[in-house]
């Protein structure tokens, strides 16, 4: 049965037929609509510059860091390849593979699409729905296991195009020495406030960086299975109970997982 075509009134009086704000599942091969939050991200175009990919809302960071395709076999394995973002996450490569063509058509600017649905895109809304439910001081996300500072780097240039006059803090914690440099270089490139640790997320390290920390809007967690023992340490508990409002948890077996999913109650 065909679906009756919705419209969307924006700008100008013009409207835009609603499926056209929809998203292809690349699981099912199937379009569906755009989470609510995906469609209060500016649709904007950015100048190409050479070395760089443009993310959402104009987020820079250096192609070799993601884009293979781009890349030649000297750094095609900068920050190695336990996890491959080009390979593994559909969205990332299209992206990639769009930047390309359009160099390669001599285009001078390049208007970044709302992502695929694939298995980052829940991870993306997550992260973008706790910089909109933010609502007074300054805008704090910290990452452990941080690889370039992904998460944060969007939800900060996200911060940054909806909610200009909110400042925000940004910190890391990344064991792994050219991802730590990494994290250096996007920050930098993107005039983002952080603070980084060079090391592991032990549960020491994280309530040092909470340390005079009232509250932190987004705590994302990507840390290759010492996740167990930083969630089960009751001082840790006791801080993300009263100072964190959200948990993004990547986590890296059955057990883990099960484990974690009681210690949340």
């Amino acid at each position: 049965m065909m679906r009756p075509l919705a419209w969307c009134f924006v700008g100008w009086g013009m409207a835009t037929p609603a499926r056209w704000l929809e998203g292809l599942n690349v699981l099912e091969g199937k379009t569906y609509p755009h989470h609510p939050v995906m469609l209060q991200v500016p649709q904007q175009s950015f100048k190409i510059e050479p070395g760089f990919v443009m993310d959402l809302c104009g987020l820079k960071v250096p192609h070799y860091f993601d884009c293979t395709n781009l890349c030649n076999r000297s750094n095609f394995q900068w920050l190695g390849d336990e996890f491959n973002y080009y390979r593994d996450v559909p969205s990332r490569r299209l992206a990639c593979l769009e930047h390309q063509a359009h160099s390669l058509a001599k285009l001078s600017h390049i208007q970044v699409r709302l992502p695929l649905i694939d298995d980052d895109y829940g991870e993306h809304v997550s992260v973008y729905q706790s910089m909109l439910r933010h609502r007074h001081g300054t805008f704090r996300v910290m990452e452990l296991g941080a690889r370039w500072g992904t998460w944060a780097a969007r939800a900060i240039t996200f911060l940054r195009a909806v909610k200009p006059e909110v400042l925000h803090e940004a910190y890391f914690v990344e064991p792994a020495r050219r991802s730590c440099g990494a994290v250096v270089q996007v920050m930098k490139l993107n005039g983002i406030r952080y603070q980084l640790r060079c090391t592991l997320a032990t549960p020491e390290v994280f309530l040092e960086m909470m340390q005079g920390i009232d509250f932190m809007d987004l705590l994302h967690v990507d840390i290759q299975g010492a996740e167990d023992k930083l969630f089960t340490d009751p001082r840790v508990a006791q801080v993300l109970r009263k100072h964190v409002a959200r948990i993004i948890l990547g986590t890296h077996s059955e057990l883990i997982h099960s484990k974690l999913v009681l210690w949340r109650g």
